[in-house]
């Protein structure tokens, strides 16, 4: 790949364009030939130097040519939701995507600056592409990996101590209080009615081609460090040589009286999203918590609930996390759908008249609102609670297991991942945070992987250094977030919010530290890509910033 020049002696090979069809520092979707299959290229250019991937994300297929290319980095991101890709080699860099893409070999034709195909005709046309041969166990390896928790800090963690680089033989034990093998729990508020097999993130033949065992429906009771032994659920009892710790969150309830009422609910699993559709189909359904949850909820309900209101004690919605200009414009979104919303109070009462069902929701200023089911979006804490106690794991005050930028615990052979965890930030100069993003957690499992497989401690592939990528999509619309930004002194603005279309930049001390955008791709993707070089965006630069390549 790159720049390799064919003289005029070589065979006659497909033209793909110009090479001044493609800005330098830029990139291209281009037509296949037909005779080469049906699809697209993406040629990205870097002076004389040309690379060739398939050319959609692997997470949902978004057109990586509206997306960044960072020559300095040599990575590609998606637009979308920020995964990131080398251009070399088609290798997934950042999530959330789990499989790589595939790289073609094209050429530069030094006569003409034609940039033609050099590969055989049966390597395009590709898309996603995974280890061809499936890294088993050794059967005299007697080392153990239990990786427990069923989400994409797991997931991530044991495909990358399966794969090329780690090539981890010893046994992996995947244990999980999930019903099902890990899946994209991102969709379930926004699709409640969907089926947990269309979701899987991998089928059951990935697991067994790999010899990764997996226990469902168990949780961890207890870890013994000192005797490197755990306790299921179940009272088995198992040594381990490494532990990866991902557990997760759990939804908050609110102890309100009448909590025990039926048709109450919180979102975290395909069976808790069944039954909110279920029970809400033609009904009045109440959402407690202006959360990004409550929100995609209370979208996924309008059409199916025959009202939807939702109780936020904020006087809008996401007043601290994006600001009221924001909010404001995502609740009027709702509002023209159907949304009611009660702002500024606080549920105090769950009432019934029968003892058993819910019928109302009592508010502190006095009202009532009628609801035949309650969603319940008022945050998470760690899932920590009953498994470390005893186990010399330090967490902070809330319970969020305390790790270093490799996932260590201060616990020599335990890790942790995910959501779970309270981990060094390196663009807030490690500053420790706990961030509930997807992508971010399967960076983090990631890492631990390259740790538990003893990767050398000065591999850049040991450290945590992502950049925080959130979205959220309502009624077609996708906010995108990159950076984090735990507080700020002022929002910039750059476009309209009330049009719909806008970037906000956060800012702090005269720094930018996040980015909020809709409709404006690929300013977050951008920004994701300037801060992982280790930059700082000023106010002051934010207008020469956004006109920059």
């Amino acid at each position: 790949m790159g720049q390799n020049c064919v003289t005029a002696h070589s065979q006659i090979l497909p033209e793909l364009c110009h090479l001044d069809d493609i800005p330098d520092g830029g990139m291209k979707e281009v037509e296949l030939p037909s005779n080469y299959g049906e699809g697209k290229i993406l040629l990205l250019r870097h002076g004389l130097n040309i690379k060739a991937l398939s050319p959609k994300c692997t997470h949902y297929a978004a057109p990586l040519s509206k997306g960044t290319y960072d020559p300095q980095l040599g990575t590609v991101r998606c637009p979308f939701h920020g995964a990131c890709f080398n251009v070399e080699t088609g290798d997934i860099e950042d999530y959330p995507g789990l499989d790589n893409l595939h790289s073609y070999k094209v050429h530069l034709r030094e006569s003409d600056k034609k940039i033609i195909l050099s590969g055989k005709k049966e390597d395009y046309g590709k898309g996603i592409r995974r280890t061809n041969i499936p890294l088993k166990c050794d059967v005299n390896d007697n080392r153990l990996v239990i990786i427990v928790g069923g989400g994409a800090a797991a997931q991530a963690c044991l495909e990358v101590l399966r794969g090329p680089d780690c090539r981890y033989r010893g046994k992996i034990l995947l244990v999980s209080n999930e019903e099902h093998s890990p899946y994209d729990r991102p969709k379930l508020s926004k699709a409640l009615g969907v089926n947990p097999e269309e979701i899987l993130l991998r089928q059951s033949n990935f697991y067994t081609d790999r010899d990764i065992d997996i226990k469902l429906g168990t949780s961890l009771k207890s870890i013994s460090p000192n005797e490197k032994k755990v306790k299921l659920s179940d009272d088995t009892t198992l040594n381990y040589d490494k532990i990866v710790l991902a557990t997760g969150t759990v939804p908050r309830v609110l102890e309100l009286p009448g909590a025990d009422l039926n048709n109450i609910f919180v979102l975290r699993t395909p069976k808790d999203a069944n039954a909110i559709i279920t029970n809400a189909t033609g009904k009045r359904v109440v959402i407690i918590g202006g959360s990004f949850i409550g929100t995609e909820v209370a979208a996924s309900l309008i059409g199916k609930a025959s009202e939807v209101s939702l109780v936020g004690t904020s006087e809008s919605l996401f007043e601290k996390t994006l600001g009221k200009e924001i909010g404001s414009f995502v609740q009027k979104m709702h509002e023209n759908k159907g949304v009611n919303f009660f702002l500024g109070v606080k549920p105090l009462e769950y009432k019934s008249s029968n003892g058993t069902t819910v019928e109302a929701v009592a508010l502190s200023d006095g009202s009532e609102i009628p609801a035949d089911v309650v969603v319940l979006g008022v945050g998470v804490f760690p899932n920590t609670k009953d498994y470390l106690k005893d186990s010399g794991v330090l967490t902070d005050e809330r319970g969020y297991i305390l790790v270093n930028e490799r996932m260590e615990t201060n616990i020599e052979g335990i890790y942790a991942a995910g959501d779970v965890v309270k981990f060094p930030l390196f663009t807030h100069d490690n500053k420790e945070v706990s961030i509930g993003h997807w992508g971010l957690a399967k960076s983090h499992g990631r890492i631990a992987a390259y740790n538990v497989a003893s990767f050398s401690p000065e591999s850049p592939k040991t450290q945590i250094k992502t950049v925080p990528f959130f979205w959220t999509v309502q009624y077609g619309k996708s906010l995108r977030v990159a950076g984090f930004a735990d507080s700020y002194d002022e929002i910039i603005y750059d476009g309209s919010v009330s049009d719909g279309k806008f970037a906000a930049f956060y800012v702090k001390e005269g720094k930018v530290m996040s980015v909020a955008t809709l409709m404006r791709d690929p300013i977050a993707a951008k920004f994701a890509d300037f801060l992982r070089k280790g930059n700082v965006l000023t106010k002051e630069c934010i207008d020469d910033w956004i006109l920059s390549k």
